[in-house]
């Protein structure tokens, strides 16, 4: 029961006060989103913004385009906490080319498992309750759930792309 409870406590990290408090706390994480990706040299590349950046330059037939609206979905509510160095993990060449695969479930589990691995070597590392819930809570979502949050993320932004393109066709 301790488990699900902690991974209970993982979902509202950043909604501490109200909820006037956590749209202010999403909106700043989306302005630091959107200077980042304007400006990727001047941010840190080995945080979560680092694997934002990582992960910015793929569509929607690859790997990457899935996990980079993952990532994105995370920092929203998490901002770094618990953020380790998982930026430091997407820009490595092993990720980087898993990222620029096909995108398939069987690719999207081969990232899914290169991120398990990392925050099960990240376990009882954090500095913070913050931190320590956020590393539990990757430590604790396998490959398999992994790879379908990213083949999910990918459709519903590959629909949402079109869409938009729809819309402006009109």
């Amino acid at each position: 029961m301790k488990k699900y409870q902690l991974l209970s406590y993982c979902a509202t990290v950043g909604f501490r006060y109200s909820s006037l408090k956590g749209y202010q706390w999403v909106r700043e994480n989306y302005n630091q989103q959107m200077f980042a990706l304007q400006n990727p040299h001047l941010v840190r590349k080995s945080g979560r913004i680092g694997a934002i950046i990582a992960t910015k330059d793929f569509d929607y037939t690859q790997v990457g385009a899935g996990a980079h609206i993952a990532i994105r979905g995370i920092h929203l509510f998490f901002r770094n906490i618990g953020e380790q160095e998982i930026g430091t993990v997407f820009f490595s060449p092993e990720v980087q080319e898993i990222l620029r695969l096909k995108r398939t479930m069987e690719n999207n589990r081969r990232l899914g498992c290169m991120e398990y691995e990392y925050w099960i070597s990240q376990k009882n590392s954090g500095n913070t309750y913050g931190d320590k819930a956020m590393i539990f809570w990757g430590s604790n979502v396998g490959p398999d759930a992994r790879a379908n949050l990213q083949e999910a993320s990918a459709v519903v932004g590959e629909n949402y792309s079109k869409l938009i393109n729809f819309r402006n066709t009109l």
